[in-house]
């Protein structure tokens, strides 16, 4: 396996890469980082193998609140545009989309907590997810959705929210939900975000979403697989 250079786009001090950057240190890749929210500047041009852009607690639509979603909505076409790997999660799942020129708007419901996501057909016949994503307990929490890209690839779908996941070819990955999730991701996000936890349809408390941390043992291997399966094939 090559050594990548992987960037990250961090949003939020308490929505890290996770289990991404687990596997990145375990392969022996090289990762960086852009602090968003302490206004650290974007690289200066695509000179590494994959971006990982993260989520946060903002819309892609608040350009007028955030000073730096507009650089960073041009930079991440500028990534796309040279063929490089791009992995969005959550908020970042919702700027590929808004990147690539669809909607991003309010979801039906709220999802915070552990629910399940279900592989559509196309997510079956994925080269990329494996059968054990199909009903796979994953931790969420989002307001919004998107439109899907024109091209991409449905891949998941959950009760609550119609778009999941979706990929392009194979460089473009989108997840609404958090796959990444690890221990130390999820005990800072219910630790940041308890007061919005109120319990709901799609909702769950504090303490029902760290009962079920026990999940990260299922979803850890089938994101490590993923992210393994990208990588073979962008390096075939």
């Amino acid at each position: 396996m090559p050594v990548l250079k992987i960037h990250i786009l961090q949003h939020e001090p308490f929505e890290g890469a996770g289990l991404i950057a687990d596997w990145a240190a375990e392969k022996g890749h090289t990762t960086t980082i852009t602090l968003v929210y302490e206004k650290q500047p974007l690289p200066p041009g695509p000179d590494f193998d994959w971006l990982v852009i993260m989520g946060g607690g903002m819309s892609v639509n608040d350009e007028d609140k955030y000073d730096w979603l507009k650089p960073e909505k041009q930079f991440v076409r500028r990534v796309i545009e040279a063929g490089k790997v791009v992995i969005g999660i959550c908020l970042g799942s919702q700027m590929l989309a808004n990147v690539l020129g669809k909607r991003v708007y309010k979801n039906p419901v709220k999802e915070i907590g552990w629910w399940p996501v279900q592989l559509t057909d196309a997510g079956k016949k994925s080269d990329f997810l494996t059968p054990g994503w199909d009903g796979q307990m994953f931790f969420h929490w989002h307001g919004e959705t998107f439109d899907l890209p024109d091209g991409a690839q449905h891949l998941a779908i959950s009760e609550g929210c119609k778009n999941q996941a979706f990929s392009i070819g194979k460089r473009i990955f989108g997840f609404q939900f958090h796959p990444e999730t690890n221990l130390q991701t999820l005990h800072q996000m219910v630790n940041s975000g308890s007061r919005e936890m109120v319990r709901d349809k799609f909702v769950m408390e504090p303490n029902e979403v760290l009962a079920n941390e026990h999940a990260i043992q299922t979803t850890q291997p089938l994101v490590y697989g993923l992210l393994n399966k990208i990588v073979a094939a962008n390096n075939s």
